[in-house]
């Protein structure tokens, strides 16, 4: 489920805020969420398939479906031994997924780690560091934020800005189709984004550049 920070569901996510989804039309459990840069959330558990417990790794769009990109149809179930589980997940700095938990050969059972690629690439020594580059101005801001970027090829950019808590506070809709070249975007700061400091976070075919911004009502 995802709530506005008022707590009311966001029925733009999933059906009316709500996901509930059977993967493999047996038990699934959720032990851990992560939030990439880009929006995109990675949750991971534990998937029962036939008569064993699988490693389970999902990818969901920001609206809540499934990134079929990501794994069979946005699902990654890796076989370790009989009886798998993850206890937890971390995202790396060059965008690989580090997760682990516990594995059950039968007899006992055993610490396991494993790390899986996303396809995001998050490096600050990343060549797309060439593509996008972003600043913002004011900074502290209070109702309008000016963002320019330069872009060394045409590509899609759009913007999200996450709270300290990885949470999405604001995300403009869809994606903009720009060529090569410098731009400004004016984006209007809604008034229950309170005073703290955010993320703003252009994503561009599955690369990101990142700026804090303090806002000061």
């Amino acid at each position: 489920m995802r709530y506005h920070p008022g707590g009311r569901l966001d029925e733009t996510f999933g059906d009316e805020g709500i996901i509930l989804d059977s993967y493999g039309a047996q038990d699934n459990q959720v032990n851990e969420i992560v939030i990439q840069p880009n929006g995109q959330i990675l949750i991971a558990g534990t998937s029962l398939q036939g008569n064993r417990d699988l490693f389970a790794i999902a990818r969901l769009d920001t609206d809540g479906s499934f990134d079929d990109t990501f794994g069979e149809g946005g699902v990654v179930t890796p076989a370790i031994d009989q009886n798998d589980g993850i206890n937890s997940m971390a995202l790396q700095q060059d965008g690989k997924l580090i997760v682990a938990g516990e594995s059950f050969n039968g007899q006992r059972f055993s610490i396991v780690a494993a790390r899986i690629e996303t396809g995001l690439t998050t490096s600050a020594d990343d060549p797309f560091k060439a593509d996008i580059k972003a600043s913002v101005f004011p900074n502290p801001v209070s109702d309008e934020l000016n963002i320019t970027y330069r872009l060394s090829k045409p590509t899609s950019v759009r913007f999200v800005l996450f709270d300290q808590a990885g949470r999405i506070v604001l995300e403009e809709p869809g994606a903009l189709k720009q060529d090569a070249g410098e731009y400004v975007k004016t984006i209007e700061i809604p008034m229950h984004v309170v005073n703290g400091f955010y993320t703003l976070t252009l994503v561009s075919d599955g690369y990101i550049d990142g700026v804090k911004v303090l806002v000061v009502r």
